[in-house]
């Protein structure tokens, strides 16, 4: 199957999520082993009846509406096996939920929300929450003051989302508050943007009507 690639279209990722999706019923389930911590235990498709497998009889039973296996009658084959994989083996690539699936891309995106708002109160707002950030002792009073500073950090998060869409700050729509100027509409009016001085090289070729030649 194909793979996620950096740049890729939305349109393009949801398709090749879709035939993640349609993937799943092959799967092998993962149950924890119990006489052996950290390994992890795999049960072929066949076996809790995810798919239909000929070798595997007991899944024949299933509802129509189960994948029918391609396997041949008679040759080994994974649907209805059971292995067993310790805790050494492979432990980062295990993965709770299947890689490729809507449910896997849902839970990773959290990741980049994470990451994101993690950058903004490094550095931006603002709010530069490092080392040193609240000068008290103790757990309450530092959970304290970390609260107050991410109230703020939430708070200009949502006032600078309107403002880039040129809506009225929200805040001051519900205190109906019209002292302060509405930034939305300040920081939608047009700027002019300074035209690019030449560099001196462009100026004299210009003066003596040559063309600019290329290094």
């Amino acid at each position: 199957m194909n793979q996620f690639t950096l740049g890729m279209a939305d349109e393009a990722k949801r398709e090749l999520q879709e035939q993640y999706n349609e993937r799943l019923p092959y799967r092998f389930d993962a149950v924890p082993h119990g006489t052996r911590p950290g390994s992890q235990r795999l049960r072929g498709p066949a076996v809790k009846k995810h798919v239909r497998c000929l070798n595997t009889p007991r899944s024949m039973r299933a509802n129509f509406d189960r994948p029918t296996t391609n396997c041949t009658p008679g040759e080994e084959c994974g649907c209805g096996t059971t292995v067993v994989v310790h805790a050494e083996e492979q432990a980062r690539e295990r993965q709770r939920i299947p890689f490729g699936t809507t449910e896997w891309a849902a839970s990773y995106g959290r990741r980049s929300a994470i990451e994101h708002f993690n950058a903004e109160i490094k550095g931006n707002r603002g709010v530069r929450i490092e080392r040193g950030f609240t000068r008290v002792y103790g757990a309450v009073k530092n959970q304290v003051l970390v609260t107050f500073a991410l109230v703020g950090a939430n708070v200009r998060l949502l006032r600078d989302w309107h403002i880039c869409r040129s809506i009225a700050d929200p805040w001051m729509a519900v205190i109906d508050d019209t002292d302060d100027p509405d930034w939305s509409v300040a920081h939608a009016r047009f700027k002019r943007r300074q035209p690019r001085v030449r560099a001196f090289h462009e100026a004299y070729y210009a003066s003596r009507g040559r063309p600019l030649q290329a290094a």
